[in-house]
């Protein structure tokens, strides 16, 4: 975080953000999502907690991420740049409390010539991931496959990928003595073919690029004690529409 981030200009950051506009809270979301479960879908992210993390330490990490994404959706809509989206995603979090740096993006050029997005991630994951966070994430991601008209679910497919781009984020948080963190793989990817399945998608090395990223986040408690509420009203019925548990236990 930046040292010039004071109590004071992360608080006029956040009431001057600009998000999407959205409409009404469908049906089966007015109540948001369910904080006492460990994994979530929260706008483009998969974000999954041990049993370490406090309830109010998930709802921070959930909203803090939610209005970082949306404040990205608004500068990249489309999804086609990441750049400009990773750099406005960046910018929220480091205003409200998280250090966190530049993301630098590695192209994946695996063994072989087709590819299946949960594959490629799962074998990325397990080179900054801890056993314990790998078995959460191929837990969820196993359970995926097999969730077809569930909220959570189909907000991640709908947010995480137009017609032919992709950008999305799996995240494990854990807290030891108070504090909060979160380990982060980002993705994002182009396509000459139509995407369907953001997590299933299958391509070839020569008809799509896939890139990919990570860091260890930290949130301090001090700063966003202090936009905390101001998060929650910026985002209003945002909290509930772009976040939801998801039905999978870990």
């Amino acid at each position: 975080m930046p040292t010039t981030i004071t109590q004071e200009k992360a608080l006029d950051f956040v009431k001057n953000i600009e998000l999407p506009e959205i409409g009404a809270t469908p049906a089966g979301l007015a109540t948001g999502p369910d904080y006492s479960k460990q994994a979530f879908a929260n706008d483009a992210s998969l974000i999954l907690f041990t049993n370490n993390v406090s309830l109010q330490h998930k709802q921070d990490i959930l909203n803090s991420m939610c209005l970082a994404q949306r404040a990205a959706k608004f500068v990249n809509p489309g999804l086609d740049n990441p750049q400009v989206y990773y750099n406005k995603y960046t910018e929220v979090l480091q205003a409200i409390g998280y250090a966190v740096g530049g993301w630098q993006f590695t192209n994946y050029a695996g063994a072989g010539q087709q590819f299946s997005v949960d594959k490629v991630v799962i074998d990325i994951l397990a080179a900054v991931f801890t056993g314990t966070e790998m078995t959460m994430v191929k837990t969820v991601i196993d359970a995926l496959k097999n969730l077809q008209n569930d909220g959570g679910f189909t907000l991640f497919e709908r947010e995480s990928h137009s017609l032919k781009d992709g950008n999305f984020r799996i995240g494990v948080c854990d807290e030891s003595a108070g504090v909060v963190g979160m380990k982060v793989g980002a993705f994002n990817f182009s396509s000459q073919s139509n995407v369907t399945k953001v997590l299933f998608f299958s391509w070839s090395s020569a008809s799509a690029s896939f890139n990919h990223s990570s860091q260890n986040l930290m949130l301090n408690d001090q700063l966003y004690n202090f936009v905390r509420a101001q998060v929650l009203m910026k985002l209003g019925v945002a909290a509930q529409q772009y976040v939801q548990d998801l039905p999978i236990q870990i």
